[in-house]
């Protein structure tokens, strides 16, 4: 399969999807999740993971994407690969994470 192989494909089809989640239509990156989960593609994992790491609102998209799984008839499946790429997204996320204005201002380390 090109998808689970090509990292320019794979690309372009979580592109898609992360915009479709923007506009709202929700099908496309629930398929892609399901796809994902079923072939066990490294190459689509990685771009799942990178495309969703950089989400503007991330812990809202991830409430989405876990809503519409609920939903499916092989969730198990869908919800432990769902949970394994968002942990992954998590972590570059938690590593830029800069202090807040408060927490620099309140500090100790002056």
């Amino acid at each position: 399969m090109v998808l689970s192989n090509s990292e320019f494909y794979s690309s372009i089809i979580v592109k898609n999807a992360i915009d479709c989640l923007a506009a709202r239509k929700k099908e496309a990156m629930r398929k892609l999740i399901l796809v994902a989960a079923e072939i066990k593609s490294e190459t689509l994992d990685d771009e799942l993971v990178r495309a969703l790491s950089e989400l503007r609102r991330f812990g809202k998209g991830m409430k989405t994407i876990r809503s519409m799984l609920i939903k499916d008839d092989d969730r198990a499946l869908s919800q432990i690969y769902f949970t394994k790429i968002k942990s992954r997204a998590e972590e570059p996320r938690n590593q830029n994470k800069e202090p807040s204005f408060f927490a620099r201002l309140f500090s100790r380390s002056h």
